[in-house]
């Protein structure tokens, strides 16, 4: 299926059933079943579907966690879900590069010399899909144009002699099936006979002419509704397919009652179990987006399907939509099948929270079982990834630990900016290095629904760390982030402020050993949280006391260009700036990544048909009208309104009720040829359709209403009928509860908003007559009974109901789609470092004497450092000089700062350091010490052994008696006193040691054997031993 399958003049026909019942397979079909690499249809699903870290320390709840067992293998890496239909235009198109990086298994593609597109001819791409390992379909019913196809019985025999024979002459070895016709509950009409006798005919026909390519089959839509009827009828006349193959259009979590209901048609039919093929898949709102397409994969490999491929809904030669055209450059989505198609050996077992929505993944370890990748995504904000069986696998160890006890974890994800939009490749989140406990380890991940992410876990690699303290600023406006007034109370709002040097724009980045880290102010040490713990959009940041929660925990995404991302753990939402605002004091809040940061107002009133309407710009303006508005219509119904095009943009809404994808009722100015209404509870494959070749004339005041009177529907355009049909069984009321009922947008999240003014908006409980919707388009007012919206407020939001049923609506306007790290600038930021003082050689309040050496550790790379002022400061006067030249002692990672204490006065003084970064960031720290020297030695004073004295920078004790010696000579009376900051011994050529006194020299401690003085330690026949 493509949104190019339902042009003007469809309504779709119900075809004949007949049932009788004869048992006997195809004998080709065993062969298959035992040959085919996927798993046939009744197989048991293959897992059930409900800075150097240590094991994550905080871990979400089972709910929102996927467990992988890495142990327990379950099918051999096939790569069933890489193919697409129409994924190849030609044989240049796409690049082969581009082709055989996703490892495609199977392309389905048009008939020879098909009319149905312009490019995809089966056997124009064979050789392309050959290079790149993968098989192709023969769709036959692609021979034809339109839709519904142009069948004819008179030409149906010879087109499919004609295809076979054109096949079998090209000499193509990868021809994997024949397809005989797609979506019979859309294209085939009562009119041709019934679908059944088709079946039997082409199946026969093509089966005498090739007796061994596979035949694949019914290819029904997401509609399977009549499954048991076709394979009752294949049964009693010997042409059940070799291939069951049908479309999942809608969401990945229909694929697990699909299968169950088949299987059961099968088993109660007596089928021996087959191959799967699920030859399109994704929704239109769902290709390119790398978050909506995982399941997808996931539930393909659980459940043992043998091949799938992404449906064509905008243009081939773009392998699925996950290009962002014809032979168009990657998406988002492309990375993720590169990751898949970089899995080899076998696939493992995961099992997701939920069967059928939210967060699911694949998991693949290789024949050497030193790796496991995952694929995973469709949570949102905070989830994790528990893998399992890690110690029955190979993966070696980490230098300088035990085998098995640590294993590397490199976290990366694909962002997703939509289907035409480029992303130049996937982005490392982290890269951390787990403790092993019980062979697992759990990663957490503040995830995006619409992005994918992928986790290697191998044995080897380093660990990347960010714990540091950082000036933080935006990427949009340049300013930091900062507290609101400097505050440093809890509760106090966060807003970015114009840089300066205060400690409240000072930010540690504190790691809790998972990749994720709490965000703390240097000012306060509150750290960084969402006020009330909101998850929505917009909600204010604040900093807050640290309470171990979610909300305060944040996972830092590079973007790739020197930029992050501050994801909540909690939300899955980015650190933005409300309005995308550039001014000092705006609020820093919580954001979705993939829409603009903007809560702006939509849908100003303009001169309408009838008094005012509203304008609607096109761009994510829309009228949101109250839940369930027409939900208690049970029978005949009429919507009526006025509207004046701007653009004819297709797929635009007039309106759209419904709660989804699958289910709404809809009117668009045009599906490509004209207005269609369409209504269906079961997806795009069971609308019922009025269609037209009527275009609205731009900027001009047209009346479109559509009637339902009994099964007839009848569509107008002023007062001229422009559609009908009479086979429409559904009202608003099938829809059940609607909640998401809009005038100007689509339930798709890829079709265009509406650009349009819309006046005099109504919906009546019954069918109105050709006379009355007339005078309605002479400009007679509506007077509709469930809704009346005339758009007459001079301004506001506020859309009041005229219909008496109080059914008020409200103008909105939705965040405009990011198509790029471009487009949302304030959602990233620069993590400025400050230098990290890791140790000063003094502690705090130490007691220092004669001349000491104060060193400072520096952090990171010295190649960071631009100089560092040590300085001895008393009363606030500096007491030191200590210059920045180069060269000098107070560069790089160690620098130093030698002072003779003696020279001062005993008392409480401050050592003051300021290292400065290349940066031109300062970090700041003051130690307190106490100067605490001897009184200087004179020579008119009398001394007694261990009497101390300062002289000449250093602190010296008496020996014995002495009077008039002065310090300094070896021999002498006076032993020179140094000491380690930790209170070692340092040897000076004067100080006496006894056997079992400890001294540094030179760095290295040693150990007196005996009696020594002035004998240098290292001499190996000397009084010293070495012991460190």
């Amino acid at each position: 299926m493509s949104r190019t399958a339902f042009p003007p003049g469809s309504a779709l026909a119900p075809h004949l059933r007949r049932g009788r019942f004869l048992s006997r397979a195809a004998a080709v079909v065993a062969a298959l079943a035992t040959a085919a690499t996927g798993a046939a249809l009744s197989a048991t699903p293959a897992s059930a579907a409900p800075t150097p870290a240590t094991a994550p320390a905080l871990a979400p709840a089972p709910a929102a966690t996927l467990v992988v067992k890495a142990d327990q293998p379950f099918r051999p890496v096939t790569h069933v879900a890489t193919g697409s239909l129409y994924g190849l235009a030609d044989d240049a198109t796409p690049s082969d590069d581009l082709v055989k990086a996703i490892k495609p298994n199977t392309f389905v593609q048009m008939a020879v010399g098909g009319k149905q597109q312009a490019k995809g001819d089966v056997l124009v791409v064979a050789d392309k899909a050959a290079r790149a390992g993968a098989k192709v379909v023969n769709r036959l019913s692609d021979y034809y144009a339109g839709w519904p196809y142009k069948f004819s019985w008179d030409t149906w025999p010879g087109v499919v002699e004609q295809q076979v024979k054109a096949v079998q002459a090209s000499g193509v070895t990868n021809m994997a099936a024949w397809e005989l016709w797609n979506e019979s509950d859309n294209t085939w009409l009562a009119s041709n006979g019934t679908y059944e006798d088709f079946w039997t005919k082409t199946f026969r026909q093509v089966r005498s002419l090739d007796p061994d390519t596979p035949i694949q089959g019914p290819s029904f839509s997401d509609n399977i509704n009549d499954m048991e009827n076709f394979l009752r009828n294949a049964v009693e006349t010997d042409t059940v397919p070799d291939i069951i193959s049908w479309h999942e259009l809608i969401n990945s979590g229909k694929i697990v009652t699909d299968l169950a209901k088949v299987d059961a048609i099968m088993k109660d039919l007596g089928i021996s179990p087959r191959p799967i093929s699920i030859e399109e898949y994704a929704a239109p709102s769902e290709v390119g987006i790398p978050g909506s397409l995982v399941g997808y994969i996931a539930k393909f490999e659980r459940y043992g399907i043998h091949d799938a491929e992404l449906a064509f809904w905008n243009g081939y030669g773009a392998l699925g939509d996950l290009l962002t055209g014809t032979g168009g450059k990657p998406n988002g989505a492309y990375w993720l099948y590169k990751w898949y198609a970089d899995m080899s050996g076998d696939m493992v077992t995961t099992t997701p929270p939920n069967a059928t929505t939210g967060l699911d993944g694949a998991a693949a370890v290789p024949a050497d079982k030193k790796q496991v990748s995952v694929v995973f995504g469709g949570g949102s904000g905070a989830t994790a990834v528990k893998v399992d069986g890690l110690d029955k696998l190979d993966l070696g160890d980490t230098p300088g630990d035990t085998p098995g006890d640590t294993v590397h974890a490199k976290l990366e994800y694909t962002p997703s900016y939509g289907r035409t939009n480029p992303v130049a490749g996937p982005i490392t989140i982290s890269d951390t290095v787990y403790k092993v406990t019980d062979g697992s380890i759990t990663v957490p991940v503040a995830m995006s629904s619409a992005d994918a992410y992928h986790l290697v876990i191998s044995g080897d690699g380093e660990a990347t760390g960010l714990e540091s303290t950082y000036r933080i600023t935006n990427l949009n406006s340049g300013l930091a982030l900062d507290t609101h007034d400097a505050g440093t109370s809890a509760g106090t709002l966060v807003n970015q402020a114009a840089v300066a040097g205060g400690a409240t724009q000072r930010w540690k980045l504190v790691s809790t050993g998972s990749g994720l880290h709490t965000v703390v102010n240097a000012a306060s040490g509150l750290v960084l949280g969402v006020k009330d713990a909101a998850s929505g959009n917009g909600a204010s940041a604040v900093v807050e006391t640290d309470t171990g929660g979610n909300t305060q925990l944040w996972q830092v995404v590079p973007d790739g260009k020197g930029h992050n991302q501050l994801v909540n753990y909690d939300t899955g939402l980015v650190l933005a700036v409300d309005g995308m605002s550039k001014d000092p004091g705006a609020q820093v809040v919580q954001w979705s990544d993939t829409t603009v940061t903007s809560s702006g107002i939509g849908g100003t009133r303009v001169t309408g048909k009838l008094g005012k309407a509203v304008a609607l710009s096109g761009a994510n303006q829309y009228v949101n009208v109250p839940r369930g508005a027409v939900s208690g219509v049970t029978g005949d119904f009429t919507v009526s309104t006025w509207v004046n095009p701007t653009k004819n943009s297709t797929w635009s809404r007039v309106f759209d009720f419904g709660t989804g994808a699958s289910n709404y009722m809809f009117l668009t100015l045009t599906n490509g040829a004209g207005l269609r209404f369409a209504i269906t509870t079961s997806g795009a494959g069971g609308e019922q359709l009025i269609s037209s070749t009527t275009t609205l004339p731009l900027n001009t005041w047209s009346l479109v209403t559509v009637t339902v009177s009994g099964t007839t529907g009848t569509l107008y355009v002023n007062d001229k009928v422009a559609g009908t049909n009479a086979n429409l069984t559904l009202h608003p009321s099938s829809l059940g509860t609607t909640t998401q009922n809009w005038i100007g947008r689509s339930q798709y999240g890829g079709d265009p908003y509406l650009a349009a003014a819309v006046d005099d908006f109504n919906v009546y409980s019954r069918a109105l007559t050709a006379s009355e919707v007339s005078a309605l388009a002479t400009g007679q007012a509506g007077t509709g009974d469930v809704l009346r919206y005339t758009f007459d407020e001079s301004a506001g939001t506020a859309v009041a109901d005229s219909s008496g049923n109080g059914r008020n609506a409200t103008l909105v306007a939705s965040p405009a789609p990011a198509t790029g790290d471009a487009a949302v600038p304030d959602h990233f930021w620069t993590l400025t470092p400050y230098l990290a003082i890791t140790n000063v050689s003094v502690a705090d309040g130490a007691t220092v004497s004669g001349t000491a050496t104060f060193t400072v550790d520096l952090g990171g790379a010295a190649s960071g450092v631009s100089y560092t002022y040590i300085e001895l400061n008393r009363g606030g006067v500096w007491l030191t000089d200590n210059t920045k030249a180069p060269g000098s002692h107070n560069d790089g990672l160690h620098p130093n700062l030698v002072v003779d204490t003696t020279a001062y006065p005993n008392g409480t003084y401050q050592l003051k350091i300021d290292a400065v970064g290349t940066n031109e960031l300062t970090t700041e720290q003051t130690v307190s010490i106490i100067i605490d020297n001897p009184p200087a030695w004179a020579a008119t004073s009398v001394y007694d052994t261990d009497d101390q004295v300062s002289y000449k920078g250093s602190v010296w004790r008496a020996s014995w008696w002495t009077k008039n010696q002065a310090p300094g000579d070896p021999y002498g009376p006076w032993q020179e006193i140094v000491a380690t900051p930790d209170g070692t011994a340092v040897w000076t050529p004067s100080r006496i040691f006894v056997a079992g006194d400890r001294a540094e020299y030179q760095g290295v401690v040693y150990q007196a054997k005996w009696w020594t003085r002035n004998q240098k330690p290292g001499d190996p026949n000397g009084p010293w031993t070495r012991i460190g």
